[in-house]
């Protein structure tokens, strides 16, 4: 069941973590605000960076659904495939959702991927962003983490 839920899962992760507030933001506003990948600087250098994770998200859980022996080649730890950190995995991809909803709910308009250099708006410090500087990446790592325990 695990090896069809994730894949799925990825998919709506997708959707609710980046297409649908890029979505939402450019029709509120007008503007895209995917700024990655317009100048030679450590901003960009870290969208590449993140571009790069989610191909490896999606490889490695493509692979671990559809492909048991491709999957032996990327080395999974055994000890670790147990079914009590597969239950903390899903949780901890499920919360991670949650809190980035949340999060991205509350930057409304302030919504962006990378440095926009040309529009300012106001920085977010209530919600969630009282507990976390920068809440949305702090999600992405507990969901790199919960995929980890799951795979």
């Amino acid at each position: 069941m695990l090896k069809i839920y994730l894949p799925l899962y990825l998919i709506l992760y997708m959707l609710i973590v980046l297409i649908i507030p890029n979505y939402q933001t450019i029709r509120q506003t007008r503007m895209n605000h995917i700024i990655f990948g317009k100048d030679d600087n450590a901003s960009d250098y870290i969208g590449f960076i993140i571009e790069m994770l989610i191909v490896l998200f999606f490889f490695v859980v493509f692979t671990y659904s559809f492909s048991e022996k491709k999957y032996s080649y990327l080395v999974p730890i055994s000890y670790l495939q147990t079914q009590k950190l597969t239950i903390i995995g899903l949780a901890l991809i499920h919360i991670a959702l949650v809190w980035i909803s949340i999060a991205q709910f509350q930057m409304s308009n302030s919504w962006r991927i990378g440095i926009d250099e040309e529009n300012k708006t106001k920085l977010v410090t209530d919600g969630v962003f009282s507990i976390s500087r920068n809440p949305i990446f702090l999600g992405m790592i507990i969901s790199v983490l919960g995929l980890f325990f799951c795979t």
